[in-house]
C-alpha cells in the first residue's frame, strides 16, 4: 500500500519521467525504512540501480511520505509556483511559474503542460467566467493569453505609455484587460487591441491596484496609494444605473460574490471591519454596521479579510493570528473569534490586501491555516490550538477549500 501510495503522489511526475522512479521512491519513503524491511531492501535497490536511468537520486527524505490525510502531491513546476486557480466546476487546478500547468483533481493527472517560452516569471494568474482562458502577466510587462482548451496561447507584447509596467490582467469571456498604474488596455481573445482609456484618478496618487469585471457596463476598479508603507484605497463601482460616489478604506477589504456587501476597515487608526451595503438608488455605498471588535484591534494590524464559499464566514488574517465573525444561523457566538499563532509564528504581507489564508471546516468545527511550512488547526468551539501539521519542504503560500462529492480537501501550493 506504501508503495502505490507513492506511487499515487508521484504519478504527475512520473507520466511524463518514467526513469525518475527511483528517486521518487526514496525521496518519498526513507522514513519508513525503520519499521519496514521490505521497504528497506526496495530502496537500497533503487539506489544501487537508479543512476543507470537517472543520476539525480535524492540524498535525504525531501518529497511527500504517503499516509495521512494527504490526498495529491501535485509536481511538475521546475521553478517557484507563483499562482493557482480552481476552475469553477472544481474539476481542474491551473497553475503558473514559467509554464501553464493543469491538473486533473480526480486521478492527479497531468492534463496540460503549456510552456510559452517566455524569459520571465508568470504572476497573478487569472480564468475566464466560462474556463476557456487563463491569462497571467510576466515580471518583464508580458502578457500571455492561454486557450485552456487548445493549449494555443497569444504573447502581448507591454501595450502601456512610457514609463508604465504592467500590474494587473482580468478575464471575461471574450475579453483581456491589461492595466499599468494609470492606463488600461482591452483586446479580444486574438490578443488584439480594442480600446485604451486612462484612469479617473490621478495615477500619481492613486495608481491602480486591480479591477473586477462583471459585464462591460458592471466593474469596479480598485486604487491603492502606490506605496507599501500606507495602505490606503479607494473604491469605484460603475453600475449599468451610474457610477457610485468613491468609497476610501485602509489595510484589507472582501466583497460578496455579488459585489452588493463589502467588509473593510475605515475607522481612523484601528482595524475595526465595518460592512457597507450598496445602494444603487442613492449610487454610493451605505454603512450597515461595525462589526464586534477583535482583541487589540487598535494596534494589531489587518492584512487580509477573507470569506468563505458560503458568505457566511469572514476571517481577518492578522500579525499574530487570525480573528472569525460566524454569520451562519446555526451561530449564537456574538462576539469575535480569535486563533492565536504560536510564541515566534507570525502572518507576513505577501502584496497588498493579501496575506495567509485561514478556512472553516465543511462541518464548521475546525479552522485550518498555512504559515511558513506547518499547517494549524483550531477548535471552532473555543479557538484553542488543537494540531500542528509538518509535512512540507517548502513555505505555504496560499490555501483554498475544496469540496466535491464527500470529501472535503485543502488545496495549497508553497
Amino acid at each position: 500500500m506504501l508503495i502505490a501510495d507513492a506511487l499515487r503522489l508521484g504519478g504527475a511526475i512520473l507520466s511524463v519521467y518514467p526513469d525518475m522512479l527511483a528517486s521518487q521512491l526514496i525521496g518519498r519513503l526513507l522514513p519508513e525504512i525503520g519499521p519496514n524491511r521490505n521497504v528497506k531492501m526496495l530502496l537500497k535497490e533503487c539506489d544501487q540501480t537508479g543512476p543507470d536511468h537517472n543520476a539525480l537520486l535524492p540524498l535525504y527524505h525531501c518529497l511527500h511520505t504517503p499516509g495521512g490525510p494527504l490526498k495529491y502531491s501535485l509536481e511538475g513546476h521546475q521553478f517557484a509556483v507563483f499562482g493557482f486557480c480552481l476552475t469553477s466546476d472544481y474539476r481542474y487546478i491551473v497553475s503558473i511559474s514559467n509554464k501553464f500547468i493543469t491538473w486533473d483533481l480526480s486521478t492527479s493527472d497531468l492534463t496540460r503542460d503549456v510552456n510559452p517560452a517566455i524569459e520571465g516569471i508568470m504572476q497573478q494568474l487569472v480564468l475566464s467566467p466560462d474556463n476557456r482562458f487563463a491569462a497571467a502577466y510576466t515580471n518583464n510587462n508580458q502578457t500571455i493569453l492561454l486557450n485552456t482548451l487548445t493549449s494555443e496561447y497569444v504573447t502581448v507584447e507591454n501595450p502601456l505609455p512610457t514609463g508604465e509596467y504592467v500590474s494587473g490582467v482580468f478575464l471575461l469571456n471574450a475579453h483581456l484587460f491589461v492595466h499599468g498604474q494609470g492606463t488600461c488596455c482591452r483586446f479580444n481573445m486574438r490578443g488584439q487591441l480594442e480600446d485604451q482609456f486612462s484612469s479617473v484618478e490621478n495615477p500619481n496618487e492613486w495608481p491602480y491596484h486591480s479591477m473586477h469585471y462583471t459585464t462591460m457596463e458592471e466593474y469596479w476598479l480598485l486604487f491603492w496609494s502606490g506605496s507599501l508603507d500606507k495602505h490606503n484605497m479607494r473604491l469605484r463601482s460603475i453600475l449599468p444605473t451610474g457610477p457610485f460616489s468613491p468609497l476610501d478604506f485602509h489595510s484589507a477589504m472582501v466583497m460578496t460574490r455579488d459585489r452588493s456587501i463589502i467588509y473593510c476597515c475605515t475607522q481612523p487608526d484601528r482595524y475595526g471591519v465595518t460592512k457597507y451595503c450598496a445602494y444603487p438608488k442613492e449610487a454610493r455605498w451605505l454603512e450597515e454596521k461595525t462589526l464586534p471588535a477583535a482583541e487589540n484591534d487598535d494596534v494589531e494590524v489587518l492584512l487580509q479579510l477573507k470569506l468563505d464559499k458560503d458568505e457566511t464566514t469572514l476571517i481577518g488574517t492578522t500579525g499574530n493570528g487570525f480573528v472569525l465573525w460566524d454569520f451562519s444561523e446555526e451561530s449564537t457566538r456574538e462576539d469575535a473569534l480569535v486563533f492565536p499563532l504560536p510564541h515566534g509564528v507570525r502572518n507576513i504581507s505577501t502584496r497588498l490586501i493579501q496575506s495567509n489564508s485561514c478556512m472553516v471546516s465543511a462541518a464548521r468545527d475546525y479552522a485550518v491555516a498555512g504559515v511558513r511550512k506547518n499547517l494549524y488547526v483550531w477548535s471552532m468551539a473555543n479557538g484553542a490550538l488543537v494540531k500542528v501539521l509538518d509535512a512540507h519542504f517548502g513555505r505555504i503560500i496560499s490555501l483554498e477549500p475544496l469540496t466535491i462529492g464527500n470529501w472535503n480537501s485543502v488545496s495549497h501550493w508553497n
